[in-house]
């Protein structure tokens, strides 16, 4: 399928709503590079930031793999805080310094231990 076709498909979001003045993040299951080519012709693409899969990593446990790509929740949170930076200010630095360090920490528990963390795997939605 070309990326015309991907574009003209009735739930593809229309030029009107995507050319929007707004910044947008997306975490794609696949190759960011796909996303931009997908939307090289619309006028917002510009404003369009997409987090996916880079091939960094190598043996590791699925959060490494993710924080390499930077597609974890850790990154993606920070990410958002910094867009929010306008409206924030500095009240978003705490939260953000408490995600890298959460962040570090797995890391280094997936370095040493050979697998992520028991909060991370035993994890489950509360609703």
């Amino acid at each position: 399928m070309t990326p015309r076709l991907l574009l003209s498909t009735p739930s593809g979001c229309t030029g009107v709503r995507f050319s929007k003045r707004r910044k947008t993040d997306k975490n794609f299951h696949s190759y960011p590079w796909l996303l931009h080519r997908m939307t090289y012709k619309r006028k917002g693409q510009h404003l369009m930031r997409v987090r996916g899969y880079k091939e960094k990593g190598n043996i590791d446990t699925p959060l490494e793999l993710a924080i390499r790509n930077e597609t974890d929740r850790y990154s993606l949170a920070m990410l958002a805080i910094d867009s929010l930076k306008s409206v924030l200010g500095n009240k978003g630095s705490a939260t953000r310094e408490t995600l890298l360090n959460r962040r570090t920490q797995a890391m280094n528990y997936a370095y040493e231990c050979g697998e992520d963390p028991d909060d991370f795997v035993n994890w489950t939605w509360n609703y």
